[in-house]
């Protein structure tokens, strides 16, 4: 067997290929030689790196971060775990005026959160005052930390939180052929 670059859109189903330390992984497949460990937070947010050996799946967008694997390709690009999620993506926001939903809903946000911080910090303040015998100074204090934490709990941008996707899967890889 020889290595060989190709453009990882080139891959056929049963092609064998080399990801190293480093390198996203090009498409979905199967381990077949090597260990390594695969950083997947990218796809399902989890941060601790996953052992991939002889056997185990690897998931297209994922980073090996350890280790160099040979892996049979199991999905072509087109249907790969990247793709799939970005149909999904794709379907969803083109839906019927869910985008201008979105987008009222964001300008209602704003000053309904405003409102709230300011009666959470008078309300919090008078309490710790007048209820629990606190001088002004350390009512004051109380007051913004709950109207902070009003703030950041509904904050918008959390209408705008999206699927993380790496285009740098579009990338030459090294491919095991037997030349």
């Amino acid at each position: 067997m020889s290595l060989a670059s190709l453009m990882i859109r080139l891959l056929q189903y049963d092609d064998a290929i080399r990801v190293n330390q480093g390198e996203i992984i090009p498409t979905d497949g199967v381990v077949i030689y090597g260990e390594g460990t695969v950083d997947e937070s990218s796809l399902t947010g989890e941060s601790m790196p996953i052992p991939k050996s002889r056997g185990s799946s690897m998931t297209a967008g994922a980073t090996l971060t350890h280790g160099s694997v040979d892996m049979i390709v199991t999905h072509l690009i087109p249907e790969n775990t990247i793709s799939a999620i970005m149909d999904a993506v794709s379907s969803s926001s083109t839906g019927p005026g869910y985008q201008d939903l979105a987008d009222r809903m964001a300008g209602w946000l704003l000053p309904v959160a405003g409102v709230c911080c300011l009666a959470a910090f008078i309300g919090w303040m008078l309490v710790e005052r007048l209820r629990k015998g606190q001088d002004w100074g350390e009512a004051i204090i109380s007051g913004i930390g709950y109207a902070i934490a009003i703030a950041a709990v509904s904050c918008p941008c959390a209408l705008a939180i999206s699927v993380s996707l790496r285009s740098n899967t579009c990338r030459s890889t090294s491919v095991l052929t037997d030349r």
